[in-house]
């Protein structure tokens, strides 16, 4: 898996997601996230439910669980280390940085 399978995997729906939403969500053509699609059916993460729209398979499923899971111990090992409020900031300065790019 590379970096751009998981700016596709990132703003997929939890449920079936439109393949045009996808790509204007991951600022990709729709050309460039079908062929992304394809490597993550190839992978078994996600499964095409007609031409236009995906989900995620049983294992991606479990991939995103335990991203939810890691992001939540991750998130509370900053909190333990931070002032208060400072996690918050933390959050802020990260959103701003990923939506410029």
């Amino acid at each position: 898996m590379r970096a751009v399978h998981l700016s596709v995997l990132a703003n997929m729906d939890l449920g079936e997601t439109n393949i045009k939403d996808l790509s204007d969500r991951a600022q990709m053509t729709a050309a460039g996230v079908r062929d992304i699609l394809s490597d993550l059916v190839n992978l078994g993460y996600v499964r095409m439910v007609d031409a236009d729209k995906v989900d995620f398979s049983d294992s991606g499923w479990e991939l995103m669980l335990t991203s939810f899971n890691i992001q939540k111990e991750l998130e509370a090992e900053f909190a333990s280390r931070l002032r208060a409020g400072d996690l918050e900031e933390l959050r802020r300065i990260l959103r701003i940085m990923f939506e410029s790019k």
